[in-house]
């Protein structure tokens, strides 16, 4: 996983929020941007599978540099032929991120939850593992 953003002492030194307050902000946004999305096997995702603690720690600490290639690569297994098939055009892999991002900027999503909000779709609808 990226660099920890987030740590306890510095948080509460340098702002007038809590560790706390940026757990419940990640978690208000992971249940805005999955209202209406199924998982990989069409079910409505369940609040408690989407927010564990892996989830608003992917949301809280992914940047969108280092988030970006880690999705890259998760996605890669499920549009590899497909990514060789469509040359001279934007690979699949691309588009969808992109439109991801692009559904977390109408929504509002500050930048710096998008990436991590992407990459648990990419686990909880696609079903490509994220390493971290």
């Amino acid at each position: 996983m990226t660099k920890t953003i987030l740590d306890d002492e510095e948080l509460e030194e340098e702002s007038a929020f809590t560790q706390e307050d940026f757990k419940n902000l990640a978690k208000t946004f992971l249940c805005l941007f999955f209202k209406n999305k199924k998982d990989i096997n069409g079910l409505e995702v369940e609040r408690e599978d989407l927010l564990t603690e892996r989830n608003v720690s992917m949301v809280l600490n992914f940047d969108i540099c280092e988030g970006s290639k880690l999705i890259y690569d998760a996605l890669k297994p499920l549009y590899g032929k497909e990514i060789q098939k469509r040359k001279g055009k934007v690979p699949l892999d691309i588009i969808t991120f992109v439109k991801l991002l692009n559904e977390c900027s109408k929504m509002s999503v500050p930048k710096c939850f998008a990436a991590g909000l992407v990459a648990v779709y990419i686990e909880i609808c696609k079903g490509c593992k994220i390493k971290v």
